[in-house]
């Protein structure tokens, strides 16, 4: 097993909402954490083996792109600097060469919720890995009270860079 650490300074989450509304977006920095693989002969992580790993999203570092609207999101999530959204990685399945089903759980304001999303992994010759990918959700399945007639979807895109952690 190998344990990789988040690179908190490179690592990102963009999230859009579907349909769009203007000058509206939510960006997350500063998320910490650190996953485990067993990597298999390429170099790469094996995914016929357990990958465990675990997450944190400083509150902070939550942009919606509206000083306002993000003012109110923190207020909801809980105050200015906790870390209100954790996360820790459940199954991962492999789709085809390239890309694989993440299994992810998502904990906020004390509840937890399952996301399935699709990624994929680049290995580095520096032993670095960065694993990127996209998930789909309504905000209402992790906990956002939002009206239903709104139909407003949000389409996550992510960067998580891992470093060798030795």
């Amino acid at each position: 097993m190998s344990r990789y650490a988040i690179d908190t300074e490179r690592t990102s989450f963009r999230i859009t909402f579907k349909p769009g509304i203007p000058g509206l977006g939510v960006h997350i920095s500063g998320v910490s954490g650190a996953f485990t693989a067993t990597l298999d002969e390429h170099g790469t992580p094996d995914l016929d083996q357990p990958i465990e790993g675990t997450f944190a999203m400083r509150l902070d570092d939550l942009q919606l792109g509206n000083r306002i609207i993000t003012a109110a999101v923190k207020g909801w999530l809980g105050g200015d600097t906790e870390v209100p959204i954790t996360g820790r990685l459940g199954s991962v399945t492999p789709i085809d060469g390239h890309h694989h089903l993440l299994e992810l759980f998502i904990t906020m304001k004390g509840a937890e919720h399952r996301i399935e999303s699709r990624g994929s992994t680049e290995v580095h010759e520096d032993g670095t890995f960065v694993v990127h990918g996209t998930a789909t959700v309504d905000p209402r399945d992790v906990g956002v009270p939002i009206p239903s007639f709104l139909g407003l979807r949000t389409q996550a895109a992510w960067r998580i860079h891992l470093l060798d952690a030795a």
